[in-house]
């Protein structure tokens, strides 16, 4: 997205629009639990008020995962991984929201209530689940938004 120059025409577009924006652009492929929680902070930092994901599945569900944990008390890895009941709670409507801009065709990430993460510690790829992650807006190629490049 940034070597073809969508990164920064859709910087352009906000900022002109009056919106600030951060761009986060360390997420890898197969997103992994730290980068979502560095996501979260800068977000967080930013007092963001949406996320946009530019890019494949990768940034969309790193925006997704980076949405939940900007607001949510629990630490991101709760949402991840079942407690010693089974338990794992679904993200709550106070999740930010994502808008979605895709590059790809075939994840579908952009229209799922999932978002799969890599925990490297345990060295599981779980997922995040729930209808409050589903993103806003998908798109083809005064508030504040993060934007989560891969």
């Amino acid at each position: 997205m940034e070597r073809s120059g969508h990164l920064q025409r859709a910087v352009d577009m906000l900022e002109t629009a009056g919106v600030a924006v951060e761009v986060f652009n360390r997420i890898p492929a197969n997103p992994t639990l730290d980068v979502c929680e560095q996501g979260a902070a800068t977000a967080r930092d930013l007092g963001a008020d949406c996320v946009v994901a530019l890019g494949g599945g990768s940034s969309m569900d790193a925006a997704k995962a980076i949405a939940v944990a900007t607001v949510h008390d629990e630490p991101l890895k709760s949402f991840l991984l079942a407690d010693e009941t089974g338990f794992k709670p679904a993200p709550t409507g106070r999740t930010l929201p994502v808008i979605a801009a895709t590059s790809t065709a075939g994840t579908s990430s952009e229209m799922t209530p999932f978002a799969v993460i890599t925990v490297p510690e345990t060295r599981e790829k779980t997922a995040i689940v729930g209808p409050a992650i589903y993103p806003r807006e998908a798109v083809q190629a005064g508030a504040s938004f993060l934007l989560c490049v891969s």
